[in-house]
């Protein structure tokens, strides 16, 4: 996706979220279904519900307006944020920055839940996810992330790793959101791709979770899908994994191009399972015959 000279993203330089943080950003986003209701049902929240999910909007996030709290109550929060933290999880899953009402942005917010398929049904767009969030840099254009962002001027968000980062909106923009198809590929398996960026490191440390990663994630899926019609979660993620950690070409070898056609001459034949003989050993091997491009992958 191309970047454009009104939008930018930054790490803070602290790193992590402290007083400052809270006092600089006028609201906040609370997930549901991961703080629980007690902690944070006294404070001055609002539910991002379109109409279509009001009888769910309690599931829903929850924006908070941190400008009805005085500051030493807001500072207050930290000791949450700290509690939660230590389970892993983000208290606030984003902090806003908008000179609109909390009324104006909740309702923009929750209009943006909701996402028209283009051969009709809609999408619950969970962009207030963080793990959603942190791909919008390389799934949206510009045009696209300002008809996001809305009245939201800045946008901040953990990034997974204990640190915070910042969403700048450009100039104003059509109110529109149109995803291309490809979008629409991307967004739908978002799950595989976050799977794949939790797991990778795992196996193989050194992999670290970025947008260059992500983007050939996605394109690894969308090929095993689209070219070779793998359907299955398990046999995509094998496929990209083996791209991915032993050769960018390692499915033109052989041994494994011979395997894919196999999927083609017998329904119901499963990718990983015609794989279970090959160990790393083995996949080192075809990368390294790749490498020294003997009869294109012929060892």
């Amino acid at each position: 996706m191309e970047h454009s000279n009104f939008y930018k993203m930054e790490l803070d330089v602290s790193g992590v979220l402290d007083h400052r943080w809270l006092l600089a950003h006028r609201y906040a986003l609370v997930n549901p279904l991961q703080v629980d209701k007690s902690d944070w049902q006294d404070l001055p929240a609002m539910p991002i519900a379109p109409p279509p999910l009001h009888a769910q909007a309690s599931l829903l996030p929850q924006l908070i307006c941190l400008d009805a709290m005085p500051p030493e109550e807001r500072i207050g929060l930290l000791d949450r944020v700290e509690r939660w933290q230590r389970r892993g999880i983000a208290f606030f899953c984003a902090l806003l920055k908008s000179g609109a009402d909390e009324r104006s942005v909740a309702g923009h917010l929750g209009r943006r839940l909701m996402l028209r398929r283009p051969g009709g049904g809609r999408f619950l767009f969970r962009y207030c996810d963080p793990c959603v969030f942190r791909h919008l840099d390389w799934l949206l254009n510009s045009s696209q992330r300002n008809a996001l962002l809305g009245p939201v001027q800045v946008w901040g968000w953990p990034d997974g790793d204990g640190r915070w980062r910042r969403m700048f909106k450009g100039e104003a923009t059509d109110e529109a959101l149109p995803l291309t198809a490809q979008q629409w590929q991307s967004l739908e398996q978002m799950p595989l791709i976050n799977r794949c960026l939790d797991e990778l490191p795992m196996q193989e440390p050194g992999h670290t979770r970025n947008a260059i990663l992500a983007r050939r994630i996605d394109a690894l899926l969308s090929q095993a899908h689209d070219v070779h019609g793998l359907e299955s979660d398990e046999d995509r993620l094998l496929f990209a994994k083996q791209a991915i950690r032993f050769h960018p070409q390692i499915h033109r070898h052989p041994a494994l191009d011979e395997r894919l056609r196999r999927l083609h001459e017998e329904p119901g034949l499963k990718y990983c399972t015609i794989c279970d003989d090959l160990d790393d050993n083995a996949l080192q091997d075809m990368a390294r015959a790749l490498a020294r491009g003997r009869d294109r992958g012929t060892p």
